[in-house]
C-alpha cells in the first residue's frame, strides 16, 4: 500500500513539473474575458475572410484561440488560433468606452495577443483585453498601443500614456486626465468633431 502511495506522489510530482514548463498568468484579466458568442468576421494572416459566430475559448493553452461557428446554434466548425488572425470584428461593444456597435481586434505586434481598438481618429488606443461587451469600462492600463501617424508605442501607465499624447500635441481636458477610461472618452468624442 505504501508503494502505492508512492507511486501516486512520484506522478503527481512528475504532472506538476511538466506543466511548470508551460506557465499561464491571466491574474485578475481572466474575469474580464468576454466567454459569451459574438456574431463578426474574422480575417485571416493569409487573407481568408471567415463570416459566422465566435467564442473565445477558454483555458487552451499555450496558445489562445477562437471556436468559430457557422451560427449560434450550430457545432463548432473549427478553432482560430490568434496568431494566425489579422483582425476580428465583432458584435456587441463597450458603449461607455466605445461609441460603436462592434468591436474590432487587431494582431498588432504579429504575436499571440490581439488588441482591442478603443479609439478612432488621428490616435488609435488599444489594451490587449479580450471585452467585447460584459464588463463596463475596463481597460487594462498595463499594456496599451497607441498607433500615431502609422507609429505604434507601446505603454504601461496613465502617467506614460498622457506624457506620449502630449508629445503628439493632444491637449486634453483637465477632467479626462484622471483616467486612462476618460482619456479615452475625450479622443472619442473629439474624433466625432
Amino acid at each position: 500500500m505504501l508503494s502505492l502511495k508512492l507511486i501516486w506522489c512520484a506522478c503527481l510530482l512528475s504532472t506538476m513539473s511538466a506543466a511548470e514548463q508551460y506557465p499561464v498568468v491571466i491574474g485578475s484579466h481572466k474575469n474580464i474575458i468576454d466567454y459569451s458568442k459574438h456574431a463578426g468576421h474574422v480575417i485571416l494572416k493569409d487573407g481568408k475572410k471567415l463570416t459566422g459566430v465566435f467564442k473565445y475559448a477558454e483555458m487552451e493553452f499555450p496558445d489562445f484561440t477562437f471556436k468559430f461557428y457557422a451560427s449560434d446554434k450550430s457545432s463548432l466548425i473549427t478553432r482560430i488560433k490568434f496568431r494566425k488572425i489579422a483582425s476580428i470584428t465583432l458584435a456587441g461593444a463597450d458603449t461607455s468606452l466605445i461609441k460603436s456597435d462592434s468591436t474590432s481586434f487587431f494582431n498588432l505586434k504579429n504575436n499571440n495577443r490581439l488588441y482591442r481598438k478603443l479609439t478612432t481618429g488621428d490616435v488609435e488606443i488599444f489594451d490587449n483585453l479580450f471585452n467585447v461587451s460584459k464588463n463596463s469600462g475596463c481597460v487594462s492600463e498595463e499594456d496599451l498601443v497607441i498607433v500615431h501617424n502609422g507609429k505604434m508605442n507601446s505603454v504601461h501607465s496613465r502617467k506614460e500614456l498622457m506624457q506620449l499624447l502630449n508629445s503628439f500635441g493632444k491637449v486634453l481636458t483637465a477632467n479626462s486626465s484622471d483616467t486612462v477610461q476618460a482619456i479615452i472618452k475625450e479622443i472619442n468624442l473629439e474624433s466625432l468633431r
